[in-house]
């Protein structure tokens, strides 16, 4: 499935932007770019927090992606 978006969204030249929201790990790799240079020339990656005080949107790296074992162990 990751291919297809790929293929048909981003490689397409057809559209200007494009939003894909996921909460699989392996989904998002396989969506973004291996290649560093153009990973920051043509993704933007951010974060959706949602707190008690409502949703907030954060920039986020690459490097900051953790997989449920990390994010687990951060927490305690």
């Amino acid at each position: 499935m990751a291919q297809t978006i790929r293929k048909l969204f981003f490689q397409s030249g057809r559209f200007v932007q494009v939003f894909v929201l996921t909460h699989s790990l392996y989904f998002f790799y396989e969506l973004t770019d291996a290649s560093q240079e153009r990973r920051r020339e043509y993704q933007k990656l951010i974060r959706m927090v949602k707190p008690q005080s409502g949703t907030r949107i954060q920039d986020m790296k690459y490097e900051e992606i953790q997989n449920d074992y990390q994010a687990y162990w951060s927490v305690v």
